[in-house]
């Protein structure tokens, strides 16, 4: 046995199964209108890759039951980069199918602007549909990141369930993926998912066995967190937060402390 759950731990550790709760839908009665679906987007460039492309994304109200064509409109003004020199608009104008609610554009950050931490301010204009007296500008912040083949290494791992202890994390033969090697239990690997410019890190769909026995209740497993949150990866200062809840071969899933939903927390040395 490699790891020991807490006995504290184990006392307070609950089963909970996962249940749907009917939302009601929220529909916009009035016009159609254009706004940013968020106002701070971050556009990644990986080192050394000299450029990224992004998309810019945006948003109606509702649903429009035609074509129109919408743009992406710089604020110079607002703005620390500078058009032609820092990025490029590739796609500056969008054709928002009939039916369709959102839509993007594409830009071409340079790494030199990344390295600087730029940012660049848009506006929506459409002469067809209305703009919307919310979300009206978007900020695009300019990020560098690290190739995630610097990442794998010795980390210490912050573990809700069983503490504190060192683990080894290799590169995937799946491509954008991790392993965190004999995770909690030796022989027992497990595999992370990540996005590349993002930095976005998630468990795989099939949940995994941890290869700890919890009594008569079975092996834990480990699985993406219920509550649907992701992780983050800073490749550059090799540290992971992620987001996974624990369950039954059966299907149910542990609570400790009133939480379902945890943060394993990772830090390279």
């Amino acid at each position: 046995m490699k790891k020991i759950l807490s006995l504290v731990t184990l006392v307070s550790l609950l089963f909970v199964f996962n249940s749907c709760k009917d939302e009601e839908e929220i529909y916009y009665e009035g016009d159609s209108l254009v706004n940013f679906d968020k106002t701070a987007q971050i556009a990644n460039v990986i080192l050394n890759n000299n450029n990224a492309d992004y998309l810019v994304t945006y948003g109606v109200t509702k649903a429009s039951q035609s074509d129109n064509t919408v743009e992406i409109v710089f604020d110079a003004a607002n703005s620390t980069a500078v058009l032609g020199t820092d990025f490029t608009i590739v796609e500056g104008t969008d054709v928002l199918k009939s039916g369709s609610a959102v839509g993007d554009f594409k830009i071409n950050v340079k790494e030199s602007a990344a390295k600087l931490g730029k940012k660049a301010v848009f506006t929506l204009k459409s002469n067809t549909l209305g703009t919307a007296p919310f979300n009206k500008k978007v900020e695009v912040a300019f990020t560098l990141v690290c190739p995630a083949a610097t990442f794998p290494g010795v980390f210490s791992v912050k573990n809700v369930l069983f503490g504190t202890y060192d683990v080894e994390i290799v590169a995937g033969t799946v491509a954008n993926t991790f392993i965190l090697k004999d995770y909690i239990e030796t022989g027992f690997d497990i595999t992370v998912n990540f996005n590349p410019l993002t930095g976005e890190v998630s468990l795989p769909v099939t949940q995994q066995s941890t290869g700890y026995v919890n009594g008569a209740n079975g092996v834990i497993f480990i699985k993406p967190a219920i509550d649907g949150s992701r992780g983050t990866v800073d490749f550059c200062n090799k540290i992971m937060n992620l987001r996974l809840s624990y369950g039954t071969p059966g299907g149910a899933t542990y609570t400790s402390g009133g939480a379902t939903s945890y943060a394993d927390v990772f830090t390279g040395y």
